[in-house]
């Protein structure tokens, strides 16, 4: 077994077992055994999910020791799935919303040689190449959809499958119902309607604890669609996938 050299930095473990999931299947091989830690010795072209401290985190640490870790042959491709939230919010970093996001990452790479962004062929996701070969690729998606500001909840519950999506509309309506009562429950739903309105869904199909993966998705809707177009272009995952 060797090391694999594809990372992706993830926020955290429900977005590390959708991308997983997600991977697993266009890849058409499980990897069930693949720890979410960066001591797990993988396959050479297996790609290693990190879910890490949440986004401040991934921007002010994690980003710049892979940087440097491919400088010295560690790291050849390094996925960012983060979220845009909202720039309404009050919790410093764990805002911004999507533009300030996107400002905030080619602002940490930049410095270290690397162009700002382009958009991934087919895609709405983010790539960019380092002149230097040495350097790894870094591509980047922010969710939902690298265009709007919101969160994973928000890209899961545009491209639910048909079945589930009744009583997601459902779920809405009780979270839009509560906000009228100024209701204070676990998510301010002034700033996380999506988490709310996901959560009260969840709450009839899952366990509390279970994690959403990627057969509930519908491969179909353009966001599923975009987001593995995205995985392609950075991990060089063959088409027809």
């Amino acid at each position: 077994m060797k090391t694999t050299k594809k990372r992706l930095l993830v926020e955290g473990m429900s977005d590390a077992a959708f991308l997983r999931s997600l991977l697993d299947a266009m890849i058409e091989k499980k990897q069930k055994e693949i720890a979410i830690s960066p001591k797990e010795k993988l396959e050479v072209n297996a790609v290693n999910v990190q879910p890490v401290r949440g986004k401040p985190y991934i921007l002010t640490n994690s980003l710049k020791k892979e940087i440097r870790s491919s400088t010295q042959g560690f790291v050849t491709h390094l996925g960012i799935v983060i979220d845009a939230d909202y720039p309404t919010s009050d919790n410093g970093m764990l805002g911004k919303g999507y533009a300030d996001t996107l400002a905030e990452v080619e602002s940490r790479i930049i410095p270290h040689g690397y162009p700002a962004f382009s958009r991934v062929e087919h895609s709405s996701g983010w790539i960019t190449h380092h002149p230097d070969s040495d350097y790894c690729t870094i591509g980047l998606w922010i969710m939902p959809n690298n265009q709007d500001d919101g969160m994973l909840e928000d890209f899961m519950i545009t491209n639910l499958k048909q079945e589930y999506a009744s009583f997601m509309q459902e779920a809405k309506e009780i979270i839009e119902t509560k906000q009228e009562q100024d209701y204070i429950g676990k998510y301010d739903v002034r700033h996380h309607q999506s988490k709310a309105q996901f959560g009260t869904w969840k709450s009839w199909y899952h366990k509390p604890d279970d994690f959403i993966t990627i057969d509930k998705m519908d491969d179909t809707k353009q966001g599923v669609k975009h987001l593995k177009a995205w995985l392609r272009a950075v991990y060089n995952i063959n088409e027809g996938t």
